[in-house]
C-alpha cells in the first residue's frame, strides 16, 4: 500500500490528467444516449424559479376568500330574487277558512258568492260594460221617438191618432215617426234581420253618421254606451274555471276558481293600466273605448297546471273549454290552452306551470305594449301571438272601437308558480293546495260534464263582431275612419 501511495505521488500530474480523460470519457458518452438532458433540467428550473416566485400560503387565502365572497353575493341574488318573486303581485284569498281543508264552520256558498263578487270585480277594474241589449235599444228608440214628437208639438204640429202611440207629458199621444217628414223613419218598423228594430244595417245616401245615430236606436244605444266605457267585457268573457255553479263545491274546485281568479287579475290589471295611462293623457271627454288601447276582451281560458310525464313531454290534464285550434275560423274563436307547449318547463314539485289562452280586439299600434305589460306581471311568458284585422263597419251597431286601425289578438301565455317562493298572507302557497292538487291526483273535470256540476257549461263563446269607427265629435277622416272614401 505504501508503495501505491509514493508512485502516486511521484507519478501524481498523470493520475490527474487520466481522472480527467476518463470523466470527460463518461461525459461524452452520456451527451450522446441523452441529448435532451439538459433541455429538460433547463425546463424544470423555469418551472422551479416560478413556484420560488409565489408568495405561498397568501396567496391561496386571497382565491379562497374572493370564492367565498362570489358566493355569499349569488346566494344573496337569489335571495332577493325569492323574496322579489313572492311579492310581485301580493295575493288575498276569497275566504279565510278553505285551504287546505275547509274549516268546520266554513260554509261553501260563501265561497260561490266571494267568486261572483270577484268576477264583477274584475270587469269594473276594466271599467267594462258588454255591447247594449235589446232593451237598452228600446230605450234609446223610445227617446228618439220623443225628441220627434216635442219638435212636432214645438212646431204646432199635432199628430195624429194611432194605435202604436206613446205617452207623451201631459196625456198627449202621438204615433211612430212616419218616413218622409223626417228624413229616415228612425227605424220604428218591423225588427230587422237580427232581432234588432230598425232598418237595414246600411246607412242611406247622403245622411251623415251623426244623422244615422239620431235615426237609428241600435246605432245611438252603441255609441251612447261606448262613451261610458274603457273596454267591452262580460261576465262569459271571463274564465269559466272561476265560475262556480254548484252550492256546495269541492275544495279542488274551489281550488281551481281561487288560482284562476289570481291569474285573470294580473293580466287584467296590466291591461287597465295601460288603459288608463292612455286615458289619463286625453282630454276627458275623449277617455272613451274608442280612443283607447285594449277595445275588448273575448275570452279568457285558464288551463290546468301542466304534468310532467314519464317521457319528459309534459302533458295536461283538466277539462275541455272551447274548441279545438284546427275549427277556429278565426283568432277569437276560443280555443282551449294548448297540452304541450315548446318551452318544455317541467312542472314537479316546487314549479306549477300553467297555460292560458286571451282574445283580445286592440288597437295595433298598441300590440307591443300589451305584450310587455304582461310580460312586466313576473313569471308570465308569451309564447304565440296570432292576429288579424278587423273590418271597418259604418253603421254604428254594437261594438264601436274607435278611428284606429283594429286587429283581433289570441294570445296563448304560459304562467310559472313558484310553490315555495310565493306567499299568500302568513302562508307559503304550496301549504294552502289541497293534497290532491299538491300530488297532481286530481282530474280535473270537463266543462258542463257529468263529472264537473260545479263549473257552468257552454259560455256561448264566439267572435261576435261588429262596427267601430265613430269618434267622440262624430266621423274622423284618415286610415280606417268612416270618412274615409
Amino acid at each position: 500500500m505504501a508503495k501505491i501511495q509514493q508512485w502516486v505521488k511521484a507519478n501524481l500530474t498523470i493520475v490527474i490528467c487520466g481522472s480527467l480523460a476518463l470523466v470527460s470519457i463518461v461525459l461524452l458518452l452520456l451527451g450522446m444516449f441523452l441529448p435532451t438532458a439538459q433541455a429538460d433540467l433547463a425546463a424544470d428550473k423555469s418551472v422551479y424559479d416560478g413556484l420560488q416566485g409565489i408568495p405561498g400560503k397568501a396567496a391561496n387565502e386571497r382565491v379562497i376568500e374572493e370564492l367565498r365572497r362570489k358566493q355569499a353575493e349569488v346566494n344573496r341574488s337569489v335571495q332577493a330574487f325569492l323574496a322579489a318573486a313572492a311579492k310581485t303581485t301580493p295575493r288575498t284569498l276569497l275566504h279565510p277558512d278553505v285551504f287546505p281543508e275547509p274549516k268546520e264552520r266554513f260554509d261553501a256558498t260563501e265561497f260561490k258568492d266571494e267568486c261572483d263578487r270577484k268576477r264583477l270585480a274584475l270587469l269594473a277594474l276594466l271599467n267594462a260594460k258588454d255591447e247594449p241589449g235589446q232593451a237598452e235599444i228600446d230605450d234609446f228608440r223610445e227617446q228618439i221617438l220623443r225628441a220627434k214628437q216635442r219638435q212636432m208639438l214645438q212646431e204646432g204640429e199635432t199628430p195624429a191618432a194611432s194605435t202604436n202611440l206613446l205617452p207623451m207629458p201631459g196625456g198627449v199621444r202621438s204615433p211612430a215617426a212616419p218616413g218622409g217628414r223626417f228624413g229616415f223613419s228612425a227605424g220604428f218598423g218591423p225588427a230587422a234581420a237580427g232581432g234588432f228594430p230598425g232598418a237595414a244595417a246600411q246607412i242611406p245616401d247622403g245622411m251623415s253618421p251623426e244623422e244615422w245615430v239620431k235615426e237609428d236606436p241600435h246605432a245611438g244605444a252603441s255609441v251612447k254606451r261606448a262613451r261610458e266605457i274603457y273596454c267591452y267585457a262580460k261576465d262569459e268573457s271571463l274564465d269559466p274555471r272561476s265560475l262556480i255553479t254548484d252550492r256546495y263545491p269541492s275544495p279542488e274546485i274551489m281550488w281551481e276558481a281561487q288560482c284562476s281568479l289570481w291569474i285573470q287579475e294580473d293580466i287584467l290589471q296590466a291591461l287597465a293600466r295601460l288603459n288608463t295611462e292612455v286615458a289619463n293623457q286625453l282630454p276627458e271627454q275623449d277617455r272613451w273605448v274608442g280612443n283607447l288601447p285594449v277595445k275588448r276582451l273575448v275570452y279568457f281560458i285558464t288551463g290546468s297546471p301542466l304534468k310532467a310525464s314519464s317521457g319528459g313531454d309534459v302533458g295536461t290534464s283538466g277539462r275541455s273549454m272551447g274548441i279545438s285550434h284546427s275549427q277556429a275560423k278565426s283568432v277569437l274563436d276560443p280555443v282551449p290552452p294548448s297540452s304541450s307547449l315548446f318551452t318544455n318547463r317541467q312542472a314537479g314539485e316546487n314549479l306549477d306551470v300553467i297555460p292560458l289562452t286571451i282574445g283580445l280586439v286592440i288597437d295595433s299600434n298598441y300590440l307591443l305594449r300589451v305584450l310587455d305589460e304582461i310580460s312586466k306581471i313576473g313569471f308570465y311568458t308569451t309564447l304565440s301571438v296570432s292576429y288579424e284585422a278587423i273590418p271597418y263597419d259604418p253603421t254604428l251597431r254594437g261594438y264601436i272601437y274607435g278611428p284606429a286601425p283594429v286587429i283581433g289578438v289570441r294570445l296563448e301565455v304560459e304562467h310559472c308558480i313558484l310553490r315555495d317562493a310565493l306567499t299568500i298572507g302568513d302562508k307559503k302557497y304550496v301549504d294552502l293546495m289541497p293534497e290532491t292538487i299538491k300530488t297532481g291526483t286530481w282530474v280535473s273535470p270537463t266543462v258542463g260534464g257529468p263529472a264537473g256540476g260545479s263549473i257552468g257549461g257552454d259560455r256561448g263563446f264566439g267572435p261576435g263582431f261588429s262596427p267601430r269607427g265613430y269618434g267622440p265629435d262624430g266621423p274622423r277622416r284618415g286610415r280606417f275612419g268612416p270618412g274615409d272614401n
